[in-house]
């Protein structure tokens, strides 16, 4: 007997569950559309897509869909028309029971820009590139270089650039990456009259505390326009070469540093042209002995 019973609650249950199915379906494809809202799933304070561009993207659904039935509201048109722009990592359409449709779109998330040649994209952190136009624009760090004509990827730099990002004093340094081969990528300064040769990708974390170092105790000294190129390319050493205004030939100095070294190994010495050392600047001529660091632009100045 019992197992009758729960023979015929089941059927009965089946029964009304396709019931309220059907009639749940029914009023949804009797309902009409009340409003279609984008939003945007980015909390940075200068967001790479806004709704209004959205809104523009998909122009003829924002204007027909309020007011029709949901049932001819097509979700999954509208999905893959914003999976058509290369800017948008995911979106969904929903319809809700009020009758809204709502979109939700998570942005790619630029972290460079590359400029190749006469093109210019951005890249997000997995290397995709995100077409670059006016209506589109996020400052993020430059990447300058004709990766097409060279055996490197524009996202080979990536770590670099993140380091320099995630570092206030070398971020407010560097205003550019310039790649003129894979074995020379140069950074440039927001000091105007030299650049920085750091080599190719591998160790720049060390790279740049000898470029520190340099800063630090060599151009107080010759000052910040004395080099026109500074190289740490090569392991322990870092490569000076002097602006042509104030060679008389092409000289580069150089100064081995042992990682156990402290700052002064940095210091000038005698041996102005033997590339032993930093020639020291006449008397008349010392700059002043203040030590400005990279993360400080304002107190960073050509000496006069």
């Amino acid at each position: 007997m019992k197992r009758y019973v729960a023979i015929i609650v089941t059927a009965v249950a089946g029964a009304y569950l396709a019931a309220a199915l059907t009639l749940t379906s029914y009023m949804a494809a009797a309902d009409t559309c009340t409003e279609v809202c984008i939003q945007v799933n980015d909390t940075s304070s200068h967001p790479f897509v806004t709704v209004r561009e959205l809104n523009r993207d998909l122009g003829d659904i924002m204007n027909h869909a309020p007011g029709r039935p949901l049932s001819e509201v097509n979700t999954y048109e509208i999905e893959q028309r914003l999976a058509g722009i290369d800017k948008i990592e995911d979106a969904k359409a929903l319809v809700l029971t009020s009758g809204k449709v709502l979109i939700e779109v998570t942005p790619m998330r630029p972290v460079a820009r590359i400029f190749e040649g006469n093109k210019s994209y951005y890249i997000n952190k997995d290397g995709k590139r995100i077409s670059a136009n006016a209506r589109y624009h996020m400052d993020v760090p430059v990447i300058e270089g004709r990766f097409d004509r060279m055996n490197l990827r524009a996202e080979a730099c990536l770590p670099l650039v993140r380091y320099i990002s995630d570092n206030p004093e070398w971020d407010a340094l560097v205003s550019a990456i310039k790649v003129d081969s894979p074995r020379d990528i140069i950074l440039v300064p927001v000091i105007h009259g030299h650049v920085i040769n750091v080599g190719d990708t591998s160790g720049f974390v060390e790279k740049l505390e000898r470029l520190k170092i340099f800063y630090r105790k060599v151009m107080p000294e010759k000052g910040w326009s004395y080099y026109d190129t500074i190289s740490v390319k090569w392991r322990g050493q870092v490569v000076a070469t002097r602006a042509k205004k104030d060679r008389k030939a092409a000289t580069v100095i150089a100064e081995d540093i042992d990682e156990s070294d402290d700052a002064t190994t940095m210091m000038p010495t005698d041996n102005a042209l033997d590339g032993k050392g930093f020639p020291k600047t006449p008397k008349g001529n010392v700059q002043p002995q203040h030590k400005p660091s990279p993360a400080v632009k304002s107190k960073i100045e050509k000496p006069v």
